[in-house]
């Protein structure tokens, strides 16, 4: 069926003169017949022009979502990328707010429409600008942030969602920015931002999303697929990171924590880092497990860090010890793999101490502080010296305060005189010399 040509020259014509969003939404959505509404919108003017050749994305913002989202969904008449990441950079995020089930729809769409082309990395410079621009602030969760972390993720494109992780973490959860937001999409969003930063390296901050991706409310009462594989990488992220494993809150579900135990992972961690020989087992035994769960990499580091967790435990008990010794300990023997061990966990702030020919004497972390740390203390002492003069100079002004003063001046003039007779008095022919024991 041919698009009705007549209505879309009507609709836009609501749209570059309408001054009401709220009121533009509604005709848009109730002028159009909803079976054929995205058919419409996605053809063109009755003189064959492109409707988005006479719209600004910018003020005409809320059509040229209809308009752009109608298009690519239907499949005849996709729009160029560059027209999609022009529309991402410029539209007005108050405009697209009115409404959210068409930036929701959006989205989706821009993440079918570069698996059309074969290339799933299209996708996420229009993603990110949706993700960074539509939320009032950044800190609420929409239905595009698992969408783009998924894109990021699944084309090892981990960098472009580092600015957004890295400063921005979810606090608010709106769902008139995205009606159709579940509660998979919060543990999705914080799963795959953990993954993110584990890839990146970056353990600290791939911790707290896995966290709370873990300890999020159970949905009706039910351990869900993502949290289990969230508690996965949480421990073996902190295995890397620090040798062991941390507990999680009181609040973390329990059924959770108990079909954990039944896991290699388990077993993984009970054996770290010392028992070399039966971590190499298990890794070999549960191989595939760990394969067809995506965990491998993160067990094959945790495995190799092993011996810098076990040195690092000999700081507490010995002060200096040999290659030799360290190297009975911790399994390496070769001599000069354990001295080039020691000294990259020296010179990465692992450990601290110095080395000798043959030898690794330990020693306490040094205190240190940044040039901004000792500013910092610095104009604190400043600030309190200009507080202190200023309350000198107005208890110095007060009348109460200057009467005690002369008073208690008075009395200590009085009382001195009436000293002198507790004083021995001196002969009139000795001197001061004398006094203090000179011939």
């Amino acid at each position: 069926m041919a698009p009705d040509t007549a209505n879309l020259d009507t609709i836009i014509n609501h749209i570059t003169t309408s001054n009401n969003i709220a009121a533009l939404n509604a005709t848009i959505r109730n002028t159009l017949p909803k079976d054929t509404r995205d058919l419409i919108l996605s053809g063109p003017l009755a003189g064959g022009q492109d409707p988005l050749t006479v719209l600004d994305f910018r003020q005409n913002s809320l059509g040229v979502l209809y308009i752009l989202s109608a298009r690519l969904q239907v499949a005849h008449v996709l729009p160029p990328w560059a027209l999609v990441n022009q529309f991402c950079q410029a539209f007005d995020p108050e405009q697209l707010r009115y409404a959210p089930e068409r930036v929701s729809m959006l989205a989706k769409c821009l993440v079918k429409y570069a698996a059309h082309h074969n290339n799933p990395r299209l996708a996420i410079p229009s993603l990110y600008l949706l993700v960074t621009r539509y939320p009032p602030m950044p800190s609420y969760l929409t239905i595009i942030h698992p969408l783009f972390l998924l894109q990021c993720a699944s084309t090892r494109s981990f960098a472009y969602a580092l600015p957004l992780l890295e400063n921005h973490q979810i606090t608010d959860i709106a769902l008139s920015l995205s009606p159709d937001l579940t509660y998979l999409d919060n543990l999705t969003y914080h799963y795959l931002a953990g993954v993110t930063l584990a890839a990146l390296n970056r353990w600290a901050l791939a911790e707290d999303y896995f966290e709370i991706c873990i300890t999020a409310p159970a949905h009706s009462g039910t351990i869900s697929a993502i949290q289990m594989e969230a508690l996965k990488k949480l421990n073996l992220v902190q295995l890397i990171r620090t040798g062991s494993t941390s507990p999680l809150p009181k609040y973390t579900n329990n059924s959770l924590l108990r079909a954990f135990r039944n896991t290699p992972y388990h077993q993984l961690i009970s054996a770290y880092p010392s028992q070399t020989e039966t971590l190499r087992a298990l890794v070999e035994k549960e191989r595939n497990v760990f394969t067809n769960e995506k965990n491998l990499g993160l067990v094959m580091q945790a495995l190799r860090r092993a011996p810098r967790w076990q040195v690092k435990k000999l700081t507490a008990t010995y002060v200096t010890l040999s290659f030799v010794d360290i190297g009975k300990q911790v399994g390496i023997p070769n001599e000069e793999e354990v001295r080039d061990l020691v000294l990259s966990m020296i010179e990465s702030g692992d450990i601290h101490g110095t080395l000798s020919t043959t030898t690794v004497t330990f020693s306490d972390a040094p205190q240190q502080f940044s040039k901004a740390q000792v500013d910092r203390v610095l104009y604190d002492a400043q600030r309190d010296f200009q507080r202190l003069q200023l309350l000198d100079m107005e208890i110095g002004k007060s009348k109460e305060f200057l009467s005690k003063a002369v008073k208690n001046q008075s009395d200590n003039w009085s009382s001195g005189m009436a000293m002198d007779d507790d004083f021995p008095q001196m002969s009139q022919s000795a001197s001061w010399t004398e006094d203090v024991g000179f011939a």
